[in-house]
């Protein structure tokens, strides 16, 4: 699950600075996390915050295997060329590792 502000989806879309970046997205159908990430942390100059939650994935569910877009065989291929390419466009790589995570204080016997 990602939360973020709505002007960050406002500058996603936007902003003719990653215009080319969004094309590139466009066009292979893949990355557009990647490069949310990218505009967040280059805005925030701040580590993603983990959430720990339960979700429940209907697809798999669903239909019972997993043909998506991440089962291709070039897909690590692809997401590490967005990489390479975001972090031209951007000058640096803003990705910063964070350690924060919030959890729910119901659930958790140590504060």
């Amino acid at each position: 699950v990602a939360i973020f502000h709505r002007d960050y989806l406002y500058l996603y879309s936007n902003s003719k600075f990653i215009q080319p970046l969004r094309t590139h997205v466009h066009h292979h159908r893949n990355c557009e996390d990647i490069l949310m990430s990218f505009l967040v942390a280059n805005a925030t100059h701040s580590p993603p915050l983990w959430i720990k939650g339960s979700y429940i994935d209907y697809g798999q569910s669903i239909y019972k295997s997993h043909a998506g877009i991440s089962a291709q065989n070039d897909h690590i291929d692809i997401r590490t060329n967005c990489l390479d390419l975001f972090s031209r466009h951007f000058g640096y790589f803003p990705l910063v590792t964070g350690h924060l995570k919030l959890i729910p204080a119901r659930s958790s016997w140590l504060w």
